[in-house]
């Protein structure tokens, strides 16, 4: 009887090892399962990123060639504001030179004229183009500060209108 027992104790203890060796594999099979179903689900996830990317590059594709084709609408013709520019450009190198000219031709009005005599003859008419020429170089000055304000405000303006789409 003793070798009865033992024999049943061994049977027992395999018993008792193959059930911890089966729950073992049911919760091996489980975990497997939902890593599976979770990596299916990742799949389908990956899946729909995909689409949207590639739904994204064709969007942005067709944005870029629009953008392009108005860019190249700018540069084939001026706009009003690029003429704008190009004419108070040139009217402040006009403005300059005048200018310029004026300041030179009332040096040389008063490097020649002589000193006003007490009568006031030649000198009083001499004194009234300088005087005349002297208000016609104020004339100027403001006109070129104002057209430095005016380039400012066009800046500005600018500067706004390129925030807001076209």
């Amino acid at each position: 009887m003793n070798e009865f027992v033992a024999q049943a104790k061994q049977v027992d203890q395999w018993d008792r090892e193959l059930i911890v060796q089966r729950d073992r594999a049911l919760r091996l099979q489980q975990q497997t399962s939902m890593l599976s179903q979770g990596a299916d689900a990742i799949s389908s996830e990956l899946e729909l990123i995909l689409h949207h990317q590639d739904e994204m590059h064709a969007a942005l594709s067709e944005l870029e060639r629009k953008v392009e084709e108005e860019g190249r609408s700018f540069h084939d013709r001026p706009g009003e504001r690029q003429q704008a520019y190009a004419l108070v450009e040139s009217l402040d190198r006009e403005l300059a030179d005048t200018r310029s000219l004026l300041t030179d031709t009332i040096k040389q009005v008063n490097a020649s004229s002589p000193a006003e005599d007490a009568s006031g003859g030649s000198g009083t008419q001499l004194s009234q183009l300088v005087q005349v020429l002297d208000s016609h170089l104020s004339a100027f000055q403001w006109l070129d500060a104002n057209s430095n304000q005016l380039e400012q405000q066009l800046s500005r303006a600018d500067t706004m209108l390129s925030g807001f789409p076209r």
